[in-house]
C-alpha cells in the first residue's frame, strides 16, 4: 500500500520530529505548524533505510526501485486492468534479495542526502526491466513459459502495457569489511558471498543524491498560502488563482485551464492532462489510426485533437475509462452554436474553481507517453495489427496542459453530464462533499 511507507525527518524550521508518507510532497510540522514543499533532486525522490552503527567496514548504499503502476493486458476480447506496487534491485549486485520485501514498511525511511554515510551505487537497471521480470514471473506461474508448447502459447499471449504512476529510489545499506559483507540495517552477515567477490562485482562510481530542498508553500506571486493535498504535484493559490509546481530549485508556474459547467454549480474539479501527439494531430487522424467505427467528416481534418488522461489518483480501470470518455467527448471542440452554448465564460469558469475542492494532481507528466500507448491500443483493439501500427507511430507527447474538469456529487459518484463522465468516489483519493 502506498501509505504504509513512513519517512521520518526533522523540521527544517524548528527541528521537531516529523513523520510523513512516502508519497507525500508536503511536510507539515505539528510543532511550529509550518508547511513546506519537499523538492527532491532531479525530480526523483530518494530515500535511505537506516544504518545500524558498527565499528568495522565501510558502507555502500544499494539502490532499489519503488514502482507503482497501472498495468493492462491487451486481450483480443478486451482489456484486463491491474496494478503493480513493487520494489526491485536497481543495480547488478550479487548476494542481495531481488526486492525489499516488507522491510521498508517495518523500518522508517530517511531522505537520501549528500551528507549520508557511504558510497551510493548508480541505478543501472531501468524500470522497464522490472515490469518485464514481473511478466515473466506471471507466465511461469501460469505455465506459459515452459513445456513443449511454450513457443505456441507465448505467441498468443496478450501484450502488456504499463503506466508508471509513481517511482522512487530506496537505498539499503551494506557494510563491507575486509572479509565479509553485512546487511547494515541489522548488521547480519550476508551468506554466500565474501568481500573480494563483492568488490569485484559491484560497479564503480558514487551517485551521491542531490540536496533535498524545502520550499515555503507561499504563492511566489502574491504571498498567499498555497492549497493542495500532501501528495499533490501542483499547488493552487486561493487569492490570485495561479498554479505552481516544483522546478529545479524553486516553485515555477503551472498553467492550467478550467472547463465551464453549463448552468450548474460544481462540487469538485477533477484534474486531467490534455496532451497532443504527432501520431494523431486531428480527430480525423485518430479515427483512421485506430479504425474507430465512424465516418470521417471534412471538418474533422482541421479539428485539433487532445488526448485526455486523469491526473488524479484513480483505479486502473477508472483511469482508462475516464481517459477514453473525455478523449472521445472532445471537450472544447468547435460546434455550430458555440457562441450560444458557451453559457459560462472562461473567466467565470476559472472563478468557480475552489482549490480546496480540487482533487490532487498525482500523475507525473513523464507517464503520458505510456498512457498514450495504452489509450490508443485499447481504442483500436478491434483493428488488426494495431500493435504493429502503434509501434511504427510517433507516440511521443510533445505538448501537455493541465485542465480542471467540473463535476457534481450525486451521493455516490462525481459526474459531468455534458461530457458523460462518471467517476466513483471510492476509486479515487479522499473526496469530501462538504463546502
Amino acid at each position: 500500500m502506498p501509505n504504509d511507507w513512513i519517512v521520518e525527518e526533522r523540521c527544517p524550521q524548528c527541528g521537531g520530529p516529523v513523520s510523513m508518507h512516502e508519497a507525500d510532497r508536503i511536510l507539515t510540522c505539528a510543532y511550529c505548524r509550518v508547511r513546506l514543499y519537499v523538492l527532491a533532486g532531479n525530480a526523483l525522490p530518494k530515500y535511505c533505510l537506516p544504518v545500524k552503527p558498527a565499528p568495522i567496514g565501510t558502507i555502500v548504499m544499494v539502490p532499489y526501485w519503488r514502482l507503482r503502476a497501472h498495468r493492462y493486458r491487451l486481450l483480443p476480447s478486451g482489456v484486463e486492468p491491474g496494478a503493480a506496487d513493487c520494489t526491485a534491485i536497481a543495480a547488478d549486485v550479487p548476494g542481495l534479495a531481488p526486492s525489499l520485501g516488507v522491510r521498508a514498511q517495518a523500518v522508517p525511511l530517511r531522505f537520501a542526502t549528500p551528507a549520508a554515510e557511504g558510497r551510493f551505487l548508480p541505478a543501472t537497471r531501468p524500470p522497464d526491466l522490472v515490469f518485464q521480470q514481473l511478466e515473466r514471473i506471471r507466465r511461469v506461474e501460469q505455465g506459459l513459459a515452459r513445456g513443449p508448447r511454450a513457443s505456441e502459447e507465448e505467441a498468443t499471449t496478450p501484450s502488456e502495457a504499463t503506466v508508471t504512476t509513481a517511482s522512487s529510489l530506496v537505498y539499503t545499506p551494506v557494510r563491507v569489511s575486509a572479509r565479509s559483507v553485512f546487511d547494515a540495517v541489522l548488521n547480519r552477515r550476508i551468506a554466500g558471498i565474501d568481500a573480494d567477490r563483492w568488490k569485484n562485482a559491484v560497479p564503480e562510481g558514487d551517485d551521491r543524491p542531490a540536496p533535498v530542498r524545502f520550499l515555503a508553500t507561499l504563492c511566489p506571486e502574491c504571498g498567499w498560502q498555497l492549497e493542495g493535498a500532501t501528495d499533490t504535484l501542483v499547488l493552487l493559490c486561493v487569492n490570485c488563482g495561479r498554479g505552481w509546481r516544483a522546478g529545479e530549485s524553486q516553485l515555477v508556474p503551472a498553467p492550467f485551464d478550467v472547463l465551464p459547467a453549463d448552468g450548474w454549480t460544481p462540487d469538485a474539479h477533477l484534474p486531467f492532462w490534455r496532451a497532443g501527439a504527432r501520431a494523431a494531430a486531428t480527430w480525423a487522424d485518430l479515427v483512421r489510426l485506430v479504425n474507430l467505427p465512424r465516418v470521417v467528416q471534412p471538418a474533422w481534418e482541421h479539428e485539433p485533437l487532445g488526448f485526455w488522461f486523469p491526473a488524479f489518483t484513480a483505479h486502473p480501470e477508472q483511469f482508462l475509462r475516464a481517459a477514453q470518455t473525455l478523449t472521445c467527448a472532445r471537450p472544447g471542440r468547435p460546434v455550430a452554436a458555440a457562441a450560444e452554448q458557451a453559457a459560462t465564460p472562461a473567466d467565470e469558469a476559472r472563478a468557480s474553481l475552489q482549490p480546496r475542492k480540487c482533487q490532487a494532481v498525482t500523475l507525473p507528466e513523464t507517464a503520458l507517453d505510456e498512457a498514450l500507448f495504452v489509450l490508443l491500443a485499447t481504442l483500436g483493439r478491434a483493428r488488426r495489427g494495431i500493435r504493429e501500427v502503434l509501434a511504427a507511430a510517433d507516440l511521443h507527447v510533445h505538448e501537455r496542459r493541465l485542465v480542471y474538469v467540473p463535476a457534481r456529487f450525486n451521493g455516490r459518484e462525481l459526474v459531468n453530464p455534458e461530457l458523460g463522465l462518471t467517476v466513483q468516489t471510492r476509486q479515487i483519493s479522499a473526496f469530501s462533499s462538504r463546502p
